[in-house]
């Protein structure tokens, strides 16, 4: 069906395709008369990365639904751009018509990337107005993200606390909130809260707790954590945990678990020995520093910006002049970054 070779183009972010499939539905004057088939075509063309040409086809429409506008303002936030999802929303508001819950989902969203906290205020009023905390759990994992990335994380506690049912998406919002905003201790109280509920951690949950764990040296928390990590075999799946992992012992001073873990991972990238790195820099041991840099250039990972950021201030610390001018001028010449305030500022 047409609907079908729409969404199946998007799929394949063809764009000469969705071209052709939308001047043939032109010529057929068939988006005057199928709103179905207008709303797949605005789609199609935003996941194919025409932002312009789905908001032409939106404008060019004579009849407009809420799914309508739920596919625009969708689009827009796909694509970074939360101030036009927001000007939409305002838009959609003033011709009268109701946001639904996919709208008050996206826009919450939208709220969180800008900081618009008022919007997101005002969409909370709406969400309690119509029972939607009670019923609608994406909602409310919305709403407390909404108020984390704002910083109202007394909010995002509150909304949270009202909320009758919990997912792993929720504790996962709450949690990384609490951790991104340096508050680690709220954030390992309201992980262990998650296991007297019976609800089973993920990858997203143990990164964020490790950090955390690292934040305050909560050394026998993250210990408990590793050995959890190790049951599930997430070592070997994902890469990020075991990093966290690397961090989260550098963090607490034992260096030689972070090894340990380090030893452990099937595939090391270069946030692996950058953590690592860090670790041993953290601790003042610049020769073991130094070692693994070239370890690390032995194994053919490529550093980036943040590794030299972590070994010039290794040599500045040790007062090794000549080894952080021959690393500036590598980083330079044989990596092409373009030094930033940081390593000027080492330097």
């Amino acid at each position: 069906s047409l609907l079908d070779s729409l969404k199946l183009c998007g799929q394949k972010k063809d764009l000469q395709k969705a071209r052709e499939l939308h001047g043939r539905l032109v010529r057929n004057e068939m988006l005057t008369k199928d709103i179905y088939l207008s709303n797949a075509v605005i789609s199609m063309y935003a996941k194919c990365g025409s932002i312009s040409e789905a908001r032409k086809v939106f404008d060019e429409l004579p009849i407009r639904n809420v799914v309508t506008w739920n596919t625009l303002i969708t689009a827009y936030i796909h694509h970074g751009l939360a101030h036009n999802a927001l000007e939409s929303f305002r838009h959609m508001k003033s011709e009268g018509f109701s946001p639904n819950a996919v709208t008050f989902i996206c826009i919450l969203k939208a709220c969180g990337r800008v900081g618009s906290l008022d919007v997101g205020e005002e969409i909370h009023a709406n969400v309690s107005k119509q029972g939607l905390l009670e019923t609608n759990i994406i909602v409310g994992n919305a709403l407390i993200d909404m108020y984390a990335k704002c910083n109202m994380l007394g909010k995002a506690q509150k909304v949270f606390d009202e909320i009758p049912l919990h997912d792993v998406v929720t504790y996962n919002t709450l949690i990384t909130g609490y951790s991104q905003h340096g508050l680690g201790n709220e954030a390992l109280a309201c992980f262990r809260k998650m296991q007297d509920e019976g609800i089973s951690p993920n990858v997203i949950t143990f990164h964020c707790c490790l950090k955390a764990c690292g934040g305050v040296g909560a050394f026998e928390e993250g210990l408990e954590m590793h050995a959890d990590i190790d049951r599930r075999g997430l070592l070997k799946e994902d890469v990020a945990v075991g990093n966290a992992l690397i961090d989260m012992y550098s963090k607490c001073g034992v260096p030689e678990k972070a090894q340990e873990v380090f030893n452990q991972l099937l595939v090391r990238n270069v946030v692996s020995w950058s953590t690592l790195i860090n670790g041993h820099a953290q601790l003042g041991q610049t020769n073991v520093v130094l070692n693994l840099y070239r370890r690390m250039i032995a194994e053919g990972i490529v550093p980036n910006s943040v590794t030299f950021i972590v070994l010039l201030t290794a040599c500045s610390h040790a007062g090794l002049m000549e080894e952080g001018e021959q690393l500036f001028h590598e980083m330079r010449v044989a990596y092409c970054l373009e030094p930033i305030l940081e390593h000027y500022t080492c330097m």
